[in-house]
């Protein structure tokens, strides 16, 4: 063997005459090879004037003295080109390119292609320079993450992992101005998803809320647009001392609302799922009008006042009806309160429904008002009529409205009733239904005990004189009373 196996350098051979020649041959392929650094890889045809010790990889077709060195290294040395045959694994630094190549055994590849693993790095920073602090840095333009295809030998998906120690941690994904936090997505403290908002880097606010146990979102900042799904019955309460700014959730005057429309309104902005909602009301006159409205969801909605003794938690608006509830969907219901008005002290419309029971009626105008389809249904509640002179104690009247006070007990004024114009007064296709109701102290009652026209039907239990008063109803244009 008189050469080395991988560069082809020739050895001195024993007794070998001029042993100088195959000493600086040797020198020359090592000048070479070693420490390979191309100029180009572009040329097919040798350069007219190289300079001495250039070298360079043949581009394909070579010609002249590179015809037939596809790919090779072809170095000027002493006037005279010499070209090497690659073999695999040889590296080589190409000038014009600033790349480095490797040559594979069919072409001349990047090295960076090579790098199959790099395992337990301690810093690494891409177009930026990684520190202790974040031992990965990236600064550049765009990123891109891909699933490896099925085709590919991957499964088509791609979850990119995050993990922290525990629950107490914090891993997030957190987006800066200028180097200043303004928002923040992740488990930050606890196992709820949590996305959160800055003005300033420095103070939080949670604006929605997952949480990890039930999957339920809250917005703890309030919500345009979007309810709160209740996970359970609820109640609001309401207290003289209260305060509309509250949350309405727990009895206290911190706590508490101030105002019974308020309480309405935090329960009609919920979706009620399967669940119901109880708005208690404590002791005390409300000088507001009330509207009740509609809600998302089985409900009911209760307001409960003083159910011994209702004349404690007074509904009287300055001017007006006392509760109105106009065109609602969903089932309300009233039970324990003072409907102070001389107005209307509770009007249903427009195919509303309303259960009511426990309730005091105050003022001289029209106590129960039903129209336009609407349902007031009283049927086997307790009701008193606290002002001896009225307009008319129940109004039903158009469409298919009905009031149901059948086996109700009403207590009237201890010295009598006078309703101006009839106690009961039903028309234009409504029904009330007064059967087996007890009127207590009604035989003082005067006036017109009812009218019923229009097709309409009052549903007596067939005693005439079941209704207050000392004045026979009357009937006309189809109505009847049965």
């Amino acid at each position: 063997m008189d050469q080395t196996t991988n560069l082809s350098l020739p050895f001195i051979m024993p007794s070998q005459a001029q042993k100088q020649v195959s000493h600086n041959e040797a020198l020359r392929i090592l000048d070479a090879l070693v420490q390979l650094a191309v100029l180009t890889r572009s040329l097919s045809d040798p350069p007219a004037s190289p300079v001495e010790g250039a070298r360079y990889i043949v581009a394909v077709g070579g010609s002249g003295a590179w015809s037939g060195k596809d790919a090779a290294i072809a170095a000027w040395q002493d006037g005279a080109w010499r070209c090497f045959a690659p073999l695999p694994g040889w590296q080589a630094w190409v000038s014009d390119e600033s790349r480095l190549l490797v040559w594979d055994g069919t072409g001349w590849i990047a090295a960076s292609s090579t790098m199959r693993q790099l395992q337990n790095l301690s810093l690494l920073g891409v177009g930026t320079t990684a520190d202790a602090a974040n031992p990965f840095a990236a600064k550049l333009d765009t990123a891109l993450w891909s699933a490896k295809y099925t085709g590919e030998g991957g499964t088509g998906d791609l979850r990119y992992t995050m993990n922290k120690q525990a629950s107490g941690n914090t891993v997030s994904l957190l987006l800066q101005n200028n180097w200043s936090g303004r928002a923040e997505i992740g488990l930050t403290g606890d196992d709820n998803l949590h996305f959160k908002v800055s003005p300033d880097g420095s103070s939080w606010t949670d604006a929605l809320v997952v949480t990890a146990a039930s999957g339920r979102v809250s917005f703890p900042q309030g919500a345009t647009g979007l309810r709160e799904q209740l996970t359970a019955d609820r109640t609001y309460y309401v207290r003289p001392d209260g305060d509309d700014a509250n949350d309405g959730l727990s009895d206290s005057a911190s706590g508490a609302f101030r105002t019974i429309q308020q309480a309405i309104d935090a329960a009609v902005a919920l979706d009620l799922s399967i669940y119901a909602v109880t708005i208690n009301v404590a002791k005390g006159t409300y000088a507001e009008n009330v509207t009740l409205k509609s809600y998302l969801g089985v409900g009911p909605i209760t307001l409960v006042g003083d159910t011994t003794t209702p004349t404690n938690v007074d509904i009287a608006p300055a001017s007006g009806t006392a509760v109105a509830a106009p065109q609602v969907t969903g089932v309300w219901a009233l039970d324990g309160f003072e409907l102070s008005s001389d107005v209307t002290c509770l009007d249903v419309s427009n195919y509303s429904v309303v259960n009511i029971d426990n309730i005091a009626f105050n003022g001289t105008g029209t106590h129960i008002y039903s129209h336009v389809g609407a349902y007031i249904n009283g049927a086997g509640g307790s009701f008193a009529i606290l002002q001896a002179t009225c307009a008319r104690h129940v109004f039903v009247h158009l469409a298919g409205a009905q009031a149901a006070l059948n086996s109700a007990t009403c207590t009237l004024p201890t010295d009598g009733l006078d309703s101006s114009t009839a106690f009961a007064d039903v028309s234009a296709l409504s029904f009330a239904t007064f059967a087996s109701a007890t009127f207590i102290n009604g035989a003082a009652a005067t006036g017109l005990r009812y009218v019923v026209d229009s097709n309409a039907v009052i549903n007596g239990g067939g005693n005439a004189n079941l209704l207050p008063g000392d004045t026979a109803g009357t009937t006309a244009t189809g109505g009847q009373y049965t």
